[in-house]
């Protein structure tokens, strides 16, 4: 890469912005992690299937309803088409109307088909997931208009006061008042409002295209929202099963206990995802903001993807070296089957990393139907292999059907970006000598920096103690 497209691409600031967004998913992961401990330990393997289908039922619900809404605005923020008041506020209309049509739906469908297509899960805890699907709508619609207008600080503090809420949600919920998979289901719902609540706080003074609220229909913006959203629509639904389609097949052919184990290796695999969501998080705005530069697009998702492969090749390797620490003395011996589905998901995590950053620029450029197509082909070779390998290989099936379908989708967005954008794939997977090189300057700079401090804070320390001897 030349070095004016480097200065053109602002690296400094996009990495800044991937750095907070990282530092605030490292913490937020941790305190998942110790919110998914607590949930496991307390409620055992088959109450925390029961959580978990009833959980990704309601999310189920959300991705059929949404409509695309959220990755649209995210576009049109970017852009600049909509004033951050009225995108708020058709944001609050949005999400009230589909609330009412997801909750409506949901309910039918339990009442109709929850024993035949979730058998062995209470009617009552599927009833009581269902307070998610508003939380999570209010949720995922602020953190879009934050992260269209670029503000990854408020950004950051809305993920990580989500965070907090939902672990203290379920300290008191789950822990002190023993209210087992209800009080899981109530915790998982208090985050994001609390989010939400974060959120409007923080953009209260941007609101000066339409500083009152107003809930009216606004039938240019419903046009160019809903336009978009449509085309990545279908795209949502795959993705959301090929996530969780395995969860609800797993139930039916094994029951919760196995979906408790499966659920725990699929969300520690998750969890350290944290360097492609962070990056996918900051590109998607950037790219759509680069409207008449594809050579700076064509610059910058090459440099993100081969670092992303770097640096989650590493982290999958040590935790495929440590997966029986992790799972066995963590989460107690209940779980122990779940460290060799960690360790078969962990494929699935190097290729869905790929995956996300390649979805940002896609989708950034406009082509979020092209996206939509390639997750659709992996939902098709998830649920082939999913009934062909759960029946006879249990868990063990469901996690190498997930490394396969990751692999197709990655191969697919990697063909086509190559080949539309003339990029060769070894630019996209193998770090250069430029990209070392500022490597080795960051981490040199940043040992400089720790150095400094280190010598501010020794005279600090000496006057300390000498007044402190003097005296």
């Amino acid at each position: 890469m030349s070095e004016h497209n480097t200065e053109s691409l602002d690296l400094g600031r996009l990495g800044r912005a991937t750095g907070l967004t990282m530092a605030r998913q490292l913490l937020a992961v941790g305190l998942a992690f110790m919110g998914s401990v607590l949930l496991s330990r307390i409620l055992g393997p088959e109450a925390k299937g029961t959580y978990t289908v009833a959980s990704v039922l309601a999310l189920g619900i959300i991705s059929v309803v949404n409509l695309g809404v959220g990755p649209a605005t995210v576009y049109f923020v970017a852009r600049g088409t909509y004033g951050t008041g009225r995108t708020i506020d058709n944001s609050i209309r949005l999400a009230l109307m589909f609330t009412a049509i997801g909750v409506a739906g949901a309910a039918l469908l339990i009442h109709y088909l929850a024993h035949a297509l979730l058998p062995g899960v209470p009617v009552a805890f599927l009833y009581i997931g269902l307070v998610y699907i508003p939380a999570s709508l209010f949720y995922s619609y602020s953190l879009s208009i934050v992260q269209g207008l670029e503000d990854y600080a408020l950004f950051n503090t809305i993920g990580l006061a989500a965070e907090v809420a939902t672990l203290s949600a379920l300290i008191v919920l789950v822990w002190l008042l023993r209210r087992g998979v209800t009080g899981g289901l109530v915790a998982l719902a208090v985050g994001p409002s609390v989010g939400v609540i974060v959120a409007l706080w923080g953009l209260r003074h941007r609101r000066n295209d339409r500083p009152k609220l107003r809930l009216q229909c606004d039938p240019a913006y419903d046009r160019d929202v809903l336009s978009y959203g449509a085309r990545t629509h279908l795209g949502n639904v795959a993705i959301f099963a090929n996530g969780h389609a395995a969860t609800l097949l797993v139930n039916y052919f094994l029951g919760q206990a196995a979906v408790g184990i499966y659920s725990l290796a699929a969300g520690l695999v998750e969890r350290i995802a944290i360097v492609s969501s962070s990056a996918a998080t900051v590109m998607l705005p950037r790219i759509s903001s680069l409207q008449d530069a594809d050579h700076l697009r064509n610059a910058l998702t090459p440099l993100v993807t081969r670092h992303v492969v770097f640096f989650i090749s590493l982290l999958a390797l040590l935790a495929w070296v440590t997966a029986s620490l992790i799972v066995g003395v963590v989460y107690g011996p209940a779980y122990s089957g779940a460290t060799t589905v960690f360790q078969l998901l962990l494929p699935a995590l190097l290729m869905t990393s790929v995956s996300r950053v390649l979805t940002s620029d896609i989708a950034g450029r406009g082509r979020p139907q092209v996206v939509t197509s390639f997750s659709l082909v992996q939902t098709v070779v998830n649920v082939v292999l999913n009934l062909a390998l759960i029946p006879s290989h249990g868990i063990l099936g469901a996690a190498v059907a997930a490394s396969i379908g990751a692999g197709a989708d990655t191969a697919l967005k990697v063909a086509y970006y190559c080949r539309n954008y003339g990029v060769p794939w070894h630019e996209m997977v193998f770090m250069n000598r430029d990209d070392w090189s500022r490597l080795a300057r960051f981490v040199s700079a940043q040992a400089a920096r720790a150095k400094g401090r280190r010598q501010r804070s020794a005279p600090e320390a000496s006057d300390q103690n000498g007044g402190t001897n003097h005296r």
